[in-house]
C-alpha cells in the first residue's frame, strides 16, 4: 500500500470516528432540549447518545445500489450480503468500544 492509500484510509477512520462522536454528541444534547423537557425522562450522557445513535443508524442504514453500472443478479446479492455483514460487523465493534466507556 502506497503512503498516500495510507493516509486516505486513516482520514476516513478519523472522518467516521469524528463523526461517530459527534453524533452521540448532539444526540446528547437534542434529547436533553426536547425529550427530557417534554416527557419529563432522565438525561443521557454523550456516551449513551453515541450508542443509542449507532442503533439507530443500525436499524435505518441502507445501501443505494443505483449505480449506473449493469450487475448481474448473483454480484448484486453477493454485494448486499458483504454490505450487510460488513456494516453489521463495523457497528457491533463500534457498539462494543462505545460500551467500554460506560
Amino acid at each position: 500500500m502506497t503512503f498516500r492509500k495510507f493516509v486516505l484510509a486513516a482520514a476516513i477512520l478519523l472522518a467516521l470516528f469524528v463523526s461517530t462522536v459527534f453524533s452521540g454528541y448532539v444526540l446528547a444534547v437534542l434529547w436533553g432540549w426536547f425529550v427530557v423537557t417534554t416527557f419529563v425522562a432522565p438525561s443521557i450522557s454523550v456516551v449513551q447518545g453515541i450508542g443509542i445513535s449507532l442503533v439507530v443508524t443500525h436499524l435505518t442504514f441502507r445501501v443505494d445500489d443505483n449505480i449506473e453500472v449493469e450487475r448481474d443478479p448473483l454480484e448484486k446479492l453477493g454485494r448486499a450480503f458483504a454490505f450487510s455483514i460488513g456494516f453489521s460487523a463495523l457497528f457491533l465493534f463500534y457498539g462494543w468500544v462505545v460500551h467500554m466507556f460506560m
